[in-house]
């Protein structure tokens, strides 16, 4: 006897309206490519990471025209997906608009990854090259260092380029050449022997 299994597939509009109905409230959840997926919870070097992306950018980004923020919803409505990366940097939208940023907005997507660093090289990276954004970093915990790609092919779902940035080197996000982002700063601080 043959048993099929079937995932459910889920559209945007599916996702916001179970949203809207409550039934995924408290839950720590976001939709790819159709799939509910369970988020792993954070640690501390995750968050601090974060947290240092976080002022870095608002010290460093002109606030005119640009918005940094992290842990929040992005829309890829063609791929029917809302990922919640751990940091983004968009351009701003229009006073009164109540959009999520989508991908002509967002000029830098950001993970934070230990415990998801194959999720998100395997999953996350190919969907946000097939979306068409233009940067992304991973911010790999494991192996202390940033893996920046740029230059997304969008059918293929790959990156052109893949850079590895260290502890000790810089990097200069595409969107602000002038913005020299020291690797150290975002990753979590060594503690002394």
């Amino acid at each position: 006897m043959t048993t099929l299994t079937r995932t459910a597939k889920f559209s945007l509009a599916d996702y916001h309206r179970m949203i809207d109905a409550g039934i995924l409230d408290h839950r720590k959840v976001e939709l790819i490519e159709g799939e509910i997926v369970e988020m792993s919870p954070s640690g501390d070097p995750h968050y601090f990471s974060i947290w240092d992306m976080l002022i870095l950018f608002q010290e460093h980004v002109p606030q005119q025209g640009f918005v940094t923020v992290s842990q929040s919803p992005i829309a890829l409505p063609k791929q029917d997906s809302e990922p919640e990366p751990d940091f983004y940097v968009a351009r701003k939208v229009l006073p009164g608009r109540q959009t999520k940023p989508t991908p002509e907005s967002l000029v830098l997507v950001v993970e934070v990854s230990e415990s998801t660093l194959a999720y998100d090289r395997r999953v996350k990276l190919p969907l946000y090259a097939r979306a068409g954004i233009a940067e992304f970093w991973i911010v790999n915990l494991i192996d202390d260092c940033i893996e920046v790609y740029r230059s997304p092919d969008q059918t293929s779902g790959t990156y052109a380029e893949k850079r590895v940035v260290a502890r000790g080197e810089s990097i200069h996000p595409l969107a602000f050449p002038d913005f020299e982002v020291h690797a150290s700063a975002i990753l979590p601080r060594k503690e002394a022997p």
